[in-house]
């Protein structure tokens, strides 16, 4: 929790680096901040920023796309993101993010619609800008005075567009050019866009203008075009060439860190392989392979799937080119990770020495699954790294068999290379059975174009572009691809496309999760199509109904305008049903307009289907006989009268096709070997299509026999668990109960589709008896597949419109013919929370145990009282589950038998007395616990943590005396760690290191200033040293408490100086480990009765053997009943407990903690130490300040040194409590070097000395 806070701290300080403009100290400390934080969407945007300002815009978008795959979205991540992409000119995106944030944050709000005005003027919405410039301003209430002066940009862009060609550059140079100056980029590029191609004399400005401002605003494509076309008229201009040095080199750093993937196959297939192009590798070839069974590959195997089951050993074999082949000799660093749910599993590094005369090497590297419990069943990965760069990801999975890594198979061309005639594209198009509608008017079609080619040629007027983009209507199975293959065929023959390929695309292929993931995911499909045809299957699902903020709107938004602008470059065929494809071309005006040829795919007829049926067994080599044919054409028929829309069509005879095969295997494999003909095993009888056309209905009544011997592995797994007497006694009448349903004829997945609720507090098995019930389920024939899908609110919740319907939906899917186990059920429950995404995945959960009922079980978990109020938020939850297990928490006597059967296993055992003292301990928990009691997961704690203390007591005896019996004996000894209540302070010496004690002592007298605190700090090490010598020769020594009050102003020094002292006291011997604990208030008093208490116990824990340094103590005693009393008296308490464990530091200003030592008579006799800080004079300040600009590269001129001791002498003097010594000349100083950047901003090279030096025009 501490590293988390200095974390955020530091995040913070990086935010407020950029609100201020020091840029440069921003990027420095957000670049480590990112690398700490690499899941942070905080840290991703913040580095975007900085970035961003430092003349990188690759990596400012590349971190911008990475903030939105991030978790925990807060309102300023939109809202700085909505910033950054404002700065990277989209426009579009930013106004979404901009509109998110919105109302949400008070404050936030005026920043948000300046920055919404801004985007807003620069695509000319000049009116609705002006309008959110005014809201921010009014919102603002003057706290911003500088933004009152951004009115004259606004005002200039409107007069600009009103006056629209009509503009005089001169009017606006001045204002363009002042613009530029003070960073309002958004305006400068959008009137210099205006104004750069008219003719005066300031045309040169402009455009020199225009050009700084779109490498500023981050247009480089456009930046490129312009440079290219200014060459002639600017090319000996100085700004000209520094302006074109500064696009090179950030295209360079884009090219040097481009990302490769290598396809490794075609079709419905994810490559698991990605390499990265680094200097330092050169990789041709990776390898992951079974090392248990071929330990060095030597079948060259490479696998996609692992299986988990046999926890097999995993190999991976690098095979890479050596870069300084007949050069040099190279070393590199290298790290492998492997990676599973994104957290680090395993990690090693190397260093790999390659000789010269190697041109090429192998790095392999082997993980056994089984000595790291973290893994499990899923998706994983592995990353490798050379020199700290990222050189290769390779994805994998462990499930339940070995699945290699699929053949690259050829490319099937479908773009027609060698030039084909109407003729014959024709000829395919007639080929296909049916369609005759779709032919026509493909037919109609070419006759159109061909038609207006020839008006072309006779110099007759005719539509430039040609816009043939279509819809295809029509249900499943109809041949809607085949066909759109084939226009593009077509358009490309005729010179209207110029590859002729289909892009096949659906919603998923454009519709991105997260703000402007929608926009980039889209444009690159449409880049992609250009030169061909993008085909969007079932694009009727871009259009949402009743979901306004649904992201398939904005595809079709950027379809249309894309449509648009690239007007004849490629065209676009949207596919789908009838009904639903009529709503989507309404759904937006400018759909129908585009979209205007429509072919509509009619059903195939029962004949048609006859026909597709007869090619596709013709073309494997089957027959039919006449009599199954005739009950094959009645079958079409009966499935042709009652269709639907999910009527397969080619489909549904594809389907009875596979099923006719199957049926001719099985009755072949029935034959004797003298039966088993060749035309036995290729003729369709009509026994087949009857058995196809029935096996639905006889399914039905079937019921799967009762399995005794898995029947009765599960009742001896259930028995083996400790406790759960009621659980167990429930089952076995469950048991009983099926059995006489079944022997009585019942039908058994009537009699048990109740769905099940398990009721208890954590760790009492729940989740392992769940998975036995469903074993038993399966054993009993009640659930056909048996199998466990262990979920929670996460795996069923999402956070966006409609995508929760979806998980859980899946989820469902996959727990067909088994268990859904859903563990914390009543978090699908928010009280107060509508609009919660909870209740959508009750509602599914609902719809489907009511549609699928006996298809599966559904097992709800969780603690007794929560999951009663879960019940009773539905009724239709209380009618479904109505089977009730409830799951006591282990007696002392059950978790010691628990502890015993984790010994055994490990092959070690308790004595007699460390058995008593472990009994007594889970006596005292039984009896103290409440509904967060761990059960057996507070065993399993308690096992490891006694596990840990032994082995380092057996690591620290004789060798000699390592006898078997020592080292399988649990002494009492091992116990003690784990009984807080119980534990003493060491009595053994804690020796510290003398010569680092020197360097601490060495390090406080270093500070600067704190003369008196150094003094008192002497005075108590003193003293220390001559008790430990008393000690030593066998004197006795008064111990005297070392919890100490820090007194004084803030910044004056008080947490750098706690922390030197508690090294200190752990270099005397005092304490054990010297850790500083910073906490203040809020980690230590929650908002709920009892919780306190805890917060408090928590913090107290990790500050043993080290300090707990309480700043702002005094606001622990507010009185009344306000929860800080209760956090001094744990306090109290356990400096009495825990005496001489740990030492506390209680921090404030001086009258404050006065009243915080009165507030309790225990604490004035523990706190005996009393260390006054004074404030900084002026002289330290200076001295302080000089410090810190030293350290981030600075330094001040004589004169900025003198006007700085000046400007700190007047704030010392006019000081009050709140005067910030430390932190004052540390903002101080940080506002120096924003004005010193400004200073500098308008110098295109500065040199080294610029960049450093701060001056007396730098210090207000």
């Amino acid at each position: 929790m501490e590293e988390r806070s200095v974390q955020s701290s530091r995040l913070q300080e990086a935010f407020e680096h950029l609100w201020k403009g020091r840029f440069r100290l921003a990027f420095s400390l957000s670049e480590q901040i990112k690398d700490e934080l690499p899941d942070n969407a905080d840290a991703a945007i913040c580095y975007a920023w900085a970035s961003l300002e430092n003349g990188d815009p690759y990596t400012a978008q590349k971190y911008l796309d990475r903030s939105r795959n991030c978790s925990a979205q807060g309102t300023l991540t939109q809202m700085y993101r909505g910033y950054v992409q404002m700065r990277l000119s989209s426009f579009e995106a930013a106004i979404y993010d901009f509109n998110m944030t919105e109302g949400k944050q008070k404050e936030l709000l005026a920043w948000t619609y300046l920055n919404k005005a801004k985007s807003l003027a620069s695509i000319g919405e000049i009116d609705r800008a002006m309008s959110f410039y005014e809201l921010g301003l009014i919102i603002d209430n003057n706290a911003n005075p500088a933004w009152k002066s951004l009115r004259k940009y606004f005002s200039a862009i409107q007069k600009c567009i009103r006056e629209g060609d009509k503009s005089n550059p001169a009017d606006y140079y001045q204002i363009t050019e002042d613009a530029l100056r003070q960073k309002e980029y958004w305006c400068s590029l959008f009137l210099s866009n205006k104004l750069a191609g008219k003719e005066g004399t300031a045309k040169k400005e402009f455009q020199l203008i225009q050009l700084e401002s779109m490498l500023k605003m981050n247009q480089l494509s456009v930046l490129e075009n312009k440079i290219e076309e200014y060459e002639s008229e600017l090319g000996n201009e100085e700004k000209f060439l520094a302006l074109t040095f500064a696009l090179n080199k950030i295209k360079e750093k884009q090219l040097s860190e481009v990302k490769t993937v290598i396809p490794q196959k075609e079709e419905n297939f994810s490559d698991p392989l990605e390499i990265y192009h680094t200097p330092e590798a050169i990789v041709e070839k990776v390898l992951l392979f079974n090392a248990s069974e071929d330990r060095d590959n030597k079948q060259s195997k490479n696998l996609l799937e692992f299986d988990f089951n046999k926890m097999p050993e995993i190999g991976i074999q690098i095979f890479l080119k050596n870069p300084n082949y007949r050069k040099a000799d190279s070393e590199f660093n290298c790290f492998y990770a492997w990676f599973q749910d994104e957290d680090i599993i395993e990690q090693s590094s190397v260093t790999a020495k390659i000789p010269a005369d190697w041109e090429q090497y192998t790095l392999p590297e082997t993980i056994r699954l089984s000595d790291n419990h973290l893994w499990k069943k899923g998706n994983a990965r592995f990353e490798f790294f050379i020199n700290r760069k990222k050189v290769l990801s390779r994805s994998f999975s462990l499930g339940n068999s070995e699945v290699p890594v699929p053949e690259k198979k050829q490319e099937k061309n479908t773009s027609a290379e060698t030039t084909v005639t109407f003729e014959e594209v024709f000829e395919e198009l007639n080929s296909i059975i049916g369609l005759g509608s779709v032919k026509e008017s493909v037919r109609a079609l070419v006759d159109y174009l061909e038609v207006v080619k020839e008006r072309k040629e006779l110099g007759l007027k005719a539509q430039e572009n040609i816009s043939v983009h279509a819809t295809f209507l029509g249900n499943p199975g109809t041949g809607k691809t085949t066909v759109a293959r084939l226009m593009g065929k077509i358009y490309k023959s005729m010179g209207l496309l110029s590859k002729g390929e289909v892009i096949e695309v659906d919603r998923s292929s454009l519709v991105g999760q997260y703000v402007g993931e929608t926009a980039q995911k889209t444009d690159k499909i449409i880049e992609d199509a250009l030169g061909n045809v993008l085909f969007i299957d079932e694009a009727y699902t871009l259009v949402k109904k009743g979901q306004s903020n649904d992201f398939g709107q904005e595809a079709i938004d950027i379809l249309l305008k894309r449509m648009e602008d690239k007007k004849g470059e490629f065209f676009v065929i949207a596919a789908g049903y009838p009904d639903e494809m009529n709503d989507f071309l309404e759904a937006n005006p400018g759909l129908k307009s585009r979209f205007t040829h429509h072919f509509m795919f009619e059903d195939y007829t029962p004949d048609e289907m006859m026909q597709i049926f007869r090619k596709m067994i013709a073309d494997e080599d089957y027959r039919i006989t006449e009599e199954a044919e005739t009950d094959l054409q009645k079958a079409f028929t009966r499935l042709y009268r009652s269709r639907d829309k999910n009527f397969g069509n080619a489909r549904t005879v594809r389907k009875v096709f596979e099923d006719a095969k199957m049926q001719v295997s099985r009755r072949y494999l029935k034959l004797t070997k003298i039966d088993r003909t060749k035309e036995k095993l290729t003729t369709i009888s009509s026994e087949d299509i009857l058995e196809i056309f029935s096996a639905g209905s006889a399914k039905k009544s079937y019921q799967a026999p009762l399995n005794e011997e898995q029947l009765s592995e599960a009742m001896t797994e259930l028995n083996r668990l400790t406790g759960l007497s009621s659980v167990k006694r429930d089952v076995a009448e469950m048991i009983k109960l099926a059995k006489f349903y079944r022997e009585s004829g019942e039908d058994l997945g009537n009699k048990f589709s109740s769905h099940i609720l398990f009721l208890g507090n954590p760790g009492t098995g729940k989740t392992t008896v769940a998975r036995i019930i469903s074993k038993i389920y399966s054993a009993l024939g009640i659930l056909p597949a048996g199998q466990l899908i262990e979920t929670d609110r996460q795996g069923m919740v999402a956070v966006h419109v409609g995508e929760t319907a979806q998980k859980t939906t899946s989820l469902i899917n996959k727990s067909m013919g088994g268990t859904l186990f859903i563990d914390e059920a009543y978090t699908l429950v928010k009280k107060g929370s509508s609009g919660d995404f909870g209740q959508e995945a009750i509602d599914v959960l609902l719809k489907r145990m009511e549609d699928d009922r006996g298809k599966f079980i559904v097992i709800a978990a969780g603690y007794t009282e929560e999951m009663k109020s879960f019940l009773e938020s539905n009724p239709g939850l209380k009618s479904r589950f109505t089977r009730i297990f409830t799951f006591e928490d282990y007696t002392t006597q059950e978790m010691m038998e628990i502890f015993d059967r984790m010994c055994k296993s490990s092959r070690v055992k308790l004595n007699d007395e460390a058995r008593t003292m472990l009994a007594n301990h889970f006596n005292e928990l039984y009896r103290s616990r409440d509904k967060n009691f761990g059960n057996a997961r507070l065993v399993r704690n308690t096992f490891d943590q006694v596990i840990r203390e032994m082995n380092l007591r057996l690591s620290e005896m004789d060798v000699t005396l390592l006898t078997d019996e020592a080292k399988s004996s649990i002494l009492p000894e091992d116990i003690k760690t784990v009984l807080p209540q119980t534990a003493k302070p060491s009595t053994g010496a804690v020796e510290g290191d003398p010569v680092k004690l020197m360097k601490l002592i060495d390090d406080l007298h270093s500070l600067t200033g704190l003369e008196s605190v150094k003094a008192e700090v002497d005075k108590l090490i003193n003293s220390l040293k001559i008790a430990k010598v008393r000690k030593e020769r066998g004197l006795q020594v008064i111990q005297k408490p070392l919890h100490s009050v820090f007194l004084g102003n803030p910044g004056t020094g008080k947490t750098t100086v706690a922390r030197l002292m508690s090294s200190i006291f752990k270099e005397l011997g005092i304490i054990e480990r010297g850790q500083l604990i910073e906490v203040d208030r809020a980690q230590l008093v929650a908002g709920y009765s009892g919780q306190t208490a805890l917060k408090t116990d928590e913090v107290i824990t990790k500050a043993l053997g080290g300090t707990l340094f309480i700043d702002e103590a005094y606001t622990l005693a507010r009185g009344g009943s306000d929860f800080g009393q209760e956090a001094i008296d744990v306090l109290l308490k356990r400096m009495e407990d825990y005496k001489g464990q740990f030492i506390v530091i209680a921090a404030g200003y001086t009258n404050e903690m006065q009243a915080f030592m009165d507030s309790n008579p225990g604490l004035t006799s523990r706190f005996t130490n009393v260390f006054t800080f004074e404030d900084y004079k002026p002289e330290q300040l200076l001295s302080m300040t000089e410090i810190m600009a030293h350290s981030s590269g600075y330094r001040f001129s004589e004169e900025g040194r003198n006007a700085l001791f000046q400007k700190l002498t007047f704030i010392y003097t006019s000081r009050d409590k709140n005067f910030g010594n430390g932190r004052t000349a540390r903002n101080l100083l940080m506002d120096i070097i924003t004005r010193q950047e400004n200073r500098i901003a308008g110098i295109l090279n500065p040199s080294d000395e610029q960049l450093q030096l701060l001056t007396e025009a730098d210090i207000a």
